[in-house]
């Protein structure tokens, strides 16, 4: 409801008893003893004017309503901002200006007269503070070709600034969020006193000059918004204790709406470990959940204060053993405002855990990673997993809590005890130790904290879910292991018809990208680089996808504890006419982060579940910037190596081609993902639009069983005709045994006027197991449980309106839904298995898939037997009868994939809703799905338990349609038409207009 309290302050002091006036429409009021106002309606903007005819004010602000219990507002003296904004082309759509206060969060937008004029005066009455001015273009529902952005920071702090001066180009634009992180080696933390705060300090330079700075505590998840100084400095004080890992954005133009975004540029710095009985060290949120949203405007609003808990402690030995046992333990602080003498504190249990980092082979390796993947499958796709602690990391013991002493206000303290096991299967390799809470990260390991209490200082946003599952507190090794070595990658924020990025030619059989769009396509193809500021270079400093990533707006805790600076990076490119550059050696000076997106900024996948954030590392030296101007294959060789806090070295090297071309768009005579049957046979062809005669390459890998010694593979290579169409004449490869094959199609066309296009596609799937009497299925109902059956109307499940919605679970049934963004519902791809029989049931006896049903289905996964001593498959593959569970997901329609890849149980965070621009492939645009739209639904289940000699290869398809908003049925799963077993008709698949 418009209207509510609102609370004045002058000078961090309640305005009492005073007359105040709203600017906006004259309106006068008074405020009482508290300095409190009911205010009427839901903007207010309120001046103030003293003894001495000093005016003071705020700028407007709107969402005043009676949901919040007061709304805080500081009045400053007024100051005039004046000055000349001058673009070089008058602006084709209207030109806005935005006054962003930096101190407050408010702003004021006016117009300009830049579609009739190239120049614009300016004077505004505002409050003192600190500013950022920019000039942008509508940006709504996506920007256009003519967009601009540009900005300039003020400070009017200590009163009127005039002559201010923005020069505006289309010959400059580039990423409206930036692209160029904060300066990590010129960032440094400073303890107080108060163990809730630390102040964390950018030198100059350390970040730009008059922009929002935003910090987010990786371990709490908690976030604050400030900004920086005239000279590129700043002070935020931020719950940063020893041990801490704090993600810093910058934001040039003041674009992210609620402060904190990885839309901007990022780096992750960690706090030192100072003391020896701080050497493990970790936190955790107390609440379990989100309660106060991020927002850059937390002072005015207010916030819940959940409480953190510090763990701390000595590590008895950084070099541990199989098999071995010990006793760690600490003291944990219990910091909230809501603490007091009399507060009832419980006290609850946690989980320890390793995770394997570095293995003996030296290789990089991730628990339950997603986004990318070094645990493959015989096809060499990446394996992407989100499964949950307990079955993915090392179980070494139970952490109890002890001994609660209340200190003073806000303030206690316990003790932790973990004796720990380390089990005897435990391969050698690098280690990080976890400890969280039970079952799942966030669960609190102290309770009793949460009040409905409000408060307005020191108040940090809380990201909408905080999904880091993985939370390490210190790092081991175990016994003897190969000179580690990081899987590194380029261009992870480029895409290219739905792939991103590209491996190294070294790591392709061991280390694979998953972008969840499509499977990432073998070829790198990026368009040549122009004289655009928005494609004038590309930035080839590798990434290390499996040390942090994220497919929200933060990092996960990143696995390793990097030593900044340290090591060097050297990088040579080598052009398809034979010239080599050398670039380097160079420090590394720290990390980079940012979200994969349009040039302009604009998100390349939007209201769905998708890799967000990978771990890069930056010497932040231009030279890394380089152009790809020739058509062609570029080879760039990286050769560098970096330290962590414990002295380990890491070697980072790779060989990675880069086809420079245009994108030649084709489609496959087998659609994407298709699973087969025993005796089909494949479909080799291609039809190329527009059509040009381009050299084709198929080459088709068949692993019977599973088997790489009985691999069968196949190519075809000819020309496609002057019509774009190719079908080889050679034989059809034909599928003669049950297993998993994978395809991989490269065109190439050159035109006449020396432009090269290139196209490439692969993927992987099934050949289904004949006569078996386990099939592979969807799921029934919904991700939360709360819908259970296979056939049912979105209407009688009202309750689900923020439902991730299972594929339907029979194959040939089909969900149709509306867009529904005012339900919030999403599909979420899924391929589980049943048996009708009892041979599946006597396979997996002993081990714990059962945790993994899903809504009555076996899930996929890969498990051991429950026996002491064994540790999760993906550990140490070599344990007996360890059995492997997963799925090729293919879910899209022609042209367009929505979710392909392999992927295991749920994927929990595979789930996509219908308004998305999926990567902006070739036909598909901003708005996503249209009506009638629909996607084939296809799935290949793996189950193999080679102890055991067996295997199960099962073909799921199913179909989404797009309905139309005035469907008289409305949202459903059911058969097409009506089931075998009656009830109402879903109605045809289609029907075809006259």
């Amino acid at each position: 409801m418009a209207g509510g309290t609102i609370e004045l302050h002058l000078d961090g002091a309640p305005l009492i008893n005073q007359e105040v006036t709203d600017y906006t429409d004259g309106s006068s009021y008074t405020t009482d003893a508290n300095g409190k106002i009911e205010f009427p309606y839901s903007c207010p903007g309120m001046e103030y004017t003293d003894g001495s005819g000093v005016r003071y004010r705020m700028l407007e602000f709107c969402g005043v309503s009676s949901d919040l219990p007061v709304y805080k507002f500081g009045l400053a003296k007024t100051v005039t901002l004046s000055g000349r904004i001058e673009i070089d082309d008058l602006c084709k759509s209207a030109c806005n200006l935005r006054f962003f206060n930096l101190d407050t969060g408010l702003g004021l937008n006016t117009g300009s007269g830049l579609k009739v004029n190239v120049w614009h005066t300016f004077s505004e009455t505002l409050s003192a503070g600190r500013y950022r001015i920019i000039l942008e273009t509508s940006n709504w529902p996506v920007p256009g070709s003519e967009y601009l952005i540009d900005s300039v920071g003020v400070d009017a702090r200590g009163g009127s600034v005039s002559d201010i001066s923005l020069k505006v180009s289309r010959d400059t634009q580039t990423n409206r969020f930036g692209s160029t992180p904060p300066r990590a080696d010129l960032i440094h933390v400073e303890h107080t006193d108060d163990s809730r705060f630390s102040v964390i300090k950018g030198a100059p330079g350390a970040v730009l000059p008059l922009v929002p700075v935003s910090v987010l505590n990786v371990q709490t998840g908690q976030a604050l918004t400030g900004a920086s100084e005239n000279d590129g400095s700043f002070e935020l004080h931020f719950f940063a204790p020893p041990g801490s890992y704090i993600q810093i954005t910058q934001d040039p133009h003041a674009q992210a709406y609620n402060g904190f975004s990885s839309s901007n540029p990022s780096t992750v710095i960690k706090v030192p470990v100072e003391l020896s009985t701080h050497t493990i060290s970790t936190a955790q949120r107390l609440n379990g959940s989100s309660k106060t949203p991020l927002a850059r405007d937390l002072k005015i609003k207010g916030g819940y204060d959940p409480g953190v808990a510090w763990f701390y402690g000595e590590i008895d030995s950084a070099m541990w053993s199989a098999g071995s046992s010990g006793r760690l333990s600490g003291q944990v602080e219990i910091l909230s405002r809501n603490l007091n003498a009399e507060t009832v504190v419980e006290l609850q249990s946690g989980s320890a855990y390793l995770e394997q980092v570095i293995n003996q082979s030296g290789q990089q390796k991730a628990a339950a990673p997603e986004g990318s993947s070094s645990d493959m499958t015989v096809t060499g796709l990446p394996i992407s997993r989100s499964e949950p602690e307990w079955a993915e990391l090392i179980d070494i013991g139970q952490i109890k809590l002890s001994n609660y002493r209340f200190i003073e206000e806000g303030k206690a303290i316990a003790e932790w005890e973990l004796n720990y096991s380390v089990p005897d299967l435990t391969p050698n390799g690098i280690y990080q130790i976890v400890l969280s809470g039970q079952g799942w990260s966030m669960n609190p390991m102290v309770k009793g904290l949460q009040t409905e209490q409000r408060f307005y200082d020191d108040v940090y946003g809380e990201p909408s879910f905080h999904l880091s599952t993985v939370h390490g507190a210190a790092q081991i090794t175990i016994g003897d292991y190969e000179p580690p070595r990081l899987y590194s990658a380029l261009l992870m924020n480029e895409l290219s018809n739905g792939s991103r990025g590209v491996v190294a030619n070294e790591d392709r059989e061991n280390f694979g990208i998953s972008g969840r769009l499509v499977t990432n396509s073998s070829t790198a193809i990026f368009p040549p680089n122009t004289e655009s500021p928005l494609n004038n270079s590309y930035n080839i400093e590798p990434f290390i996808p499996l040390t942090a990533y994220s497919n929200k707006e933060w990092i996960s805790n990143p696995k390793i504890p990097f030593k900044f600076p340290s090591g060097s990076l050297t990088a040579t490119v080598t052009s398809p006419s034979g010239k080599i550059s050398l670039i380097g050696p160079y420090p590394i000076l720290g990390s980079y982060l940012q979200k994969a997106s349009t040039p302009l900024g604009e998100e390349i996948v939007r209201n769905s579940n998708a890799p967000d954030l990978h771990y890069g590392l930056t010497t932040y030296r231009d030279e890394f910037n380089v152009s790809f101007s020739e058509y062609g294959d570029y080879v760039v060789e990286i050769k560098g190596d970096i330290n962590d806090e414990a002295g380990h070295r890491y070697d980072i090297r790779g060989h990675y081609t880069i086809t420079v071309a245009e994108t030649l768009d084709f489609e496959t005579g087998v659609f994407p993902g298709t699973p087969f049957e025993v005796g089909d046979a494949y479909s080799p062809a291609v039809v190329i639009q527009p059509g040009v005669p381009a050299e084709v390459v198929i080459d088709i890998d068949h692993y019977p069983y599973s088997n790489k010694s009985q691999k069968v593979s196949k190519r075809y290579e000819d020309w496609a005709n002057r019509f774009g169409y190719f079908q080889s004449d050679k034989d059809p490869l034909r599928f003669e045994e049950p297993g998993e094959y994978r395809v991989n199609y490269e065109l190439r066309y050159l035109s006449e006027d020396g432009t090269l296009w290139a196209g490439t596609r692969q993927w992987g799937s099934i050949v289904e197991t004949p006569n078996s009497r386990i099939s592979a299925k969807g799921a029934r109902g919904s991700e939360s449980g709360n819908e259970r059956r296979q056939w049912y109307l979105f209407s009688d499940t009202s309750y689900e309106r923020n439902a991730h919605f299972f594929s339907p679970y029979q194959t040939g049934d089909v969900i149709w839904t509306a867009n529904f963004t005012d339900w919030n519902a999403a599909l979420q791809n899924v391929t589980t298995i049943e048996d009708a029989g009892t041979q599946l049931a006597s396979v997996v006896s002993n081990r714990n898939n059962q945790y993994h049903n899903v809504n009555g289905s076996v899930a996929l996964v890969s498990s051991v037997e429950q026996k002491a001593q064994m540790v999760p498959p993906f550990v140490n593959p070599d344990q007996p009868d360890v059995q492997w569970g997963y799925y090729y997901s293919a879910n899209g329609r022609p042209g367009v994939s929505v979710r392909e890849f392999v992927g295991t149980a749920t994927s929990a965070n595979g789930y996509w809703r219908f308004n998305t621009p999926y990567g902006y492939q070739l036909g598909n645009g901003y708005e996503g799905d249209q009506e009638d739209d629909f996607k084939f639904l296809f799935g290949g289940a793996v189950y193999r338990a080679p102890d055991s000699e067996f295997s199960f290869y099962g073909a799921y398809g199913g179909l989404w349609v797009m309905l139309p908003e005035d469907d008289e049925q409305g949202g459903r799963v059911m058969p097409p038409f009506q089931g075998a077993a009656g009830g109402p008709s879903g109605g045809p698949l289609m029907t075809i207009k006259g």
